[in-house]
């Protein structure tokens, strides 16, 4: 318990200093190379004490009376219950299955959490941090007192029962957390406050279950030892079955569980496993009584409970709070919050993806995607980003035949696209969720999900990019903001000269940049970053907080022969103009914001953002 307690304490201290301190500062190379060199040393020293506990062992022995008691260290404790080798058994097994709902609990957690408290990388460290705290608190109490107890199969069931009933407490909790994030907001929006609004939230729904889990490896052991000469093997066997069954439970929970039933039915299987193990493990032992009927009424009655809980309010669970907190503040007077998020707007489509949350919502005319709580897409604000990342680099490149588009979202930048002459546009979307939810936007995206032109492909944008022949004549990378969890590799300069290894001569690169959440330097930091590559850059300002960056390796023009010539011709083309407000197409130029030599000029001082030493924006 205690080796496992200082494992996994060290796995934490890890965490801590990988996410917040070691990556942003070293970067990832040099981190993993630090971590090399750790793990040598190690071993050095390792080889250095056994020599020298070698030249120990020869020296002649101290007098009986001198030696070192044996139970002095380690505490003896009762032997354990063998009187059922298949209580012991049960017990080993057991231990596979725990570990198998205690992966589902964490994927599940993780993004149940991500909706409350946000889908920063810095977010999801602190879930990590949490989970793996629990754990090693929970082996080193167990440590403690293991001593003073009777270990059993039937202790291990107690345990089970424990994980089992304190997550069926939780999980009805979930949709409540988004308020009780909005009131402790209130205090304070310090970076420094949030991070310990994040870790509070999280400790709220880990910390109690992961207690328990944290004691159910040394407890296992314990029960599977048959002697000390065999300790090495029992430890490995019971090691394995357990990693077995964390292997097991989260592929079942990350790529069947989620996407088919949802989270919270995720979180209640794992519940049901825990709940019926603690009951096979009571009924194992031979013992009876009203203690032994007590004892197996209350997980038949958990799981009556679970399946009464109520389920959550889908709304308040997408109300992206974390990143929308202050325009909530005036709700949290009403009665109720989850009452208010829900008669603020109409829910038209819920799904948890495989990778993301995905929801289409509708108020009065407005219609808007969201992704893990942020909005992505919709018919209003986001209409004149949309449609311009579609028709400009189009325009500037007229002759285009072949177009990949990085990010479904509402379909309407692929769509826009599609009215031009183009022979072949490729849709990367890494969620299928966002694909389904696309629909909601036909109207808006022309159809693009059936159009003849369209292949859309359910992959990671830059996978499919070193998968690909390229050759691309434009290419439209219009992922969620930089500071989101994942999206970060597709702002780096890895990223760039890789879509510039995919370009057809004088193709064009046209980059959607969300300036909300970003410091200045933020923005300088990925303009520098896209210029690096693409030197022919230039600026447009879409709306009050979105950037398009233009950009190509060779020099390019925007030529009004082509603006008219495709205005005349194209139908769609002037109805898009009509939404943006421009009777001429010579009056997008309003959003053009600086030139090449303006451009260079904006970001000399600015930083590179690579996959190696990505750039901590402040946001985050």
């Amino acid at each position: 318990g205690r080796l496992y307690a200082l494992n996994t304490f060290g796995a934490v201290l890890g965490t801590y200093a990988a996410g917040f301190h070691l990556i942003p500062t070293l970067g990832v190379k040099t981190t993993l190379l630090l971590a090399a060199v750790a793990n040598v040393g190690i071993g050095i020293l390792a080889i250095v004490f056994d020599r020298h506990l070698h030249r120990l062992a020869d020296q002649p022995e101290p007098p009986p009376a001198a030696a070192a008691s044996p139970s002095a260290a380690v505490p003896a404790g009762p032997p354990p219950d063998r009187r059922s080798a298949a209580a012991v058994w049960l017990t080993v097994v057991g231990l596979g299955i725990s570990g198998a709902a205690s992966m589902m609990y964490e994927v599940a957690w993780t993004r149940a959490l991500s909706l409350v408290i946000g889908s920063s990388t810095y977010a999801f460290s602190t879930m990590l941090v949490t989970f793996l705290t629990g754990l090693a608190l929970g082996s080193y109490l167990y440590s403690r007192f293991a001593g003073r107890l009777r270990i059993t199969p039937l202790f291990f069931g107690w345990l089970q029962l424990g994980i089992g009933l304190s997550g069926l407490l939780v999980t009805p909790l979930f949709d409540r957390m988004p308020e009780l994030f909005l009131r402790v907001f209130q205090i304070s929006q310090a970076p420094a406050f949030v991070k310990t609004i994040q870790l509070f939230i999280s400790a709220l729904a880990m910390l109690v279950p992961t207690l328990f889990m944290g004691a159910t490896f040394p407890c296992a052991i314990q029960i599977a030892s048959t002697a000390m000469s065999r300790v090495g093997y029992d430890v490995g066997r019971v090691y394995f079955i357990n990693t077995g069954g964390a292997i097991a439970g989260t592929v079942a929970a990350g790529f069947a569980l989620i996407p088919v039933w949802g989270l919270q039915s995720t979180l209640e299987v794992a519940v049901s496993l825990n709940l019926c193990l603690a009951f096979a493990l009571f009924v194992a032992p031979r013992w009876s009584g009203w203690t032994r009927s007590a004892a197996l009424l209350i997980p038949i009655l958990a799981m009556g409970a679970l399946y009464l809980s109520p389920v959550w309010d889908a709304n308040a669970m997408t109300s992206g709070v974390a990143i929308y907190g202050r325009s909530y503040f005036g709700r949290l007077r009403a009665a109720s919050f989850r009452g208010t998020a829900a008669s603020a707007d109409r829910l038209l489509y819920y799904k948890d993806g495989v990778s993301a949350t995905v929801s289409v919502h509708r108020q009065g005319e407005l219609l808007y995607m969201r992704v893990n709580g942020k909005t992505d897409a919709s018919n209003s604000g986001d209409m004149h980003t949309q449609l311009m990342a579609g028709h400009l680099p189009m325009l500037v490149r007229p002759d285009a035949k072949r177009v990949l588009v990085i990010g479904l979202g509402s379909g309407v930048t692929a769509g826009a696209a599609a009215l031009h002459p183009t022979e072949r546009i490729d849709v990367i979307e890494i969620e299928p969720a966002v694909i389904e939810a696309a629909k909601f936007f036909v109207k808006e995206n022309r159809g693009i999900l059936t159009n003849a032109k369209a292949h859309v492909a359910v992959a990671d944008g830059r996978n499919f990019l070193l998968a690909s022949d390229g050759n691309y004549d434009v290419i439209i990378s219009e992922p969620s903001n930089p500071w989101m969890r994942g999206i970060g590799n597709l702002f780096s300069l890895d990223f760039y000269e890789l879509a510039a290894q995919r370009l057809a001569p004088k193709g064009i690169v046209c980059q959607w940049v969300q300036m909300y959440g970003l410091f200045p330097e933020d923005v300088r930091m990925v303009v520098k970053t896209f210029r690096s590559v693409f030197p022919y850059a230039t600026i447009w300002n879409t709306t009050r907080g979105d950037l398009l960056l233009l950009g190509s390796k060779s020099p390019w023009t925007l030529d009004n022969a082509i603006l008219q010539t495709r205005r005349a011709a194209i139908a769609g083309f002037r109805e898009d103009l009509a939404k943006l407000g421009a009777d001429s197409p010579l009056a997008i130029l309003a959003d053009f914001v600086l030139a090449e030599e303006d451009v260079a000029r904006y970001s000399q001082h600015a930083l590179i953002n690579t996959d190696d030493l990505p750039v901590k924006t402040k946001s985050a």
